[in-house]
C-alpha cells in the first residue's frame, strides 16, 4: 500500500539478511505500464488479491497471495506457481495476514531459494 511504504522501507533497512537487498518495493499507482517489465526481473511476488497478482501469474513468476476468503474464485489460476494465504475468517480483511504467515511460507516452500527468517527480533517496533 503506498501509505505504508515509507514503514516498510524502515524495516527493510532494518534487516541483515543479504537476501533481502535484493528486495525491491514498487508501487503500480505510479508505474502501472512498467510493471510487466518489472515482473519480468521478480523471482518472487508477493500480492493481494489484485491485477499485480493475476499478473504476476500469467508471467510464470512465482506468486504468495494474501486473500480474503469471501471470494476464492479471485485465486491465481496457475497452482503449481502460487502459494495462497487466506485470512482465517471470512469476514476478515487480508490485513488480518501477519508477516509471520509469510514468513513461514517462505521458509517452508523449496521454490525459494533462501527463507527470510532473518528479521532483527524486534523488527515490529
Amino acid at each position: 500500500m503506498p501509505e505504508a511504504r515509507a514503514d516498510t522501507e524502515r524495516l527493510l533497512a532494518r534487516c541483515e539478511d543479504p537476501a533481502l537487498a535484493r528486495v525491491r518495493l514498487f508501487s503500480a499507482d505510479d508505474h502501472f505500464y512498467q510493471l510487466p517489465a518489472i515482473m519480468a526481473l521478480c523471482s518472487l511476488v508477493i500480492s493481494v488479491e489484485t491485477a499485480v497478482m493475476h499478473l504476476a501469474n500469467a508471467m510464470q513468476v512465482p506468486v504468495i497471495a494474501l486473500m480474503r476468503r469471501n471470494h476464492p474464485e479471485w485465486a491465481p489460476i496457475d497452482r503449481d506457481n502460487s502459494t495462497v494465504i487466506m485470512a482465517e475468517h471470512e469476514e476478515d480483511w487480508v490485513t488480518a495476514i501477519g508477516v509471520d504467515e509469510v514468513l513461514e511460507v517462505l521458509d517452508r516452500d523449496a521454490r525459494f531459494e533462501s527463507g527470510f527468517s532473518h528479521f532483527p527480533a524486534d523488527a515490529s517496533a
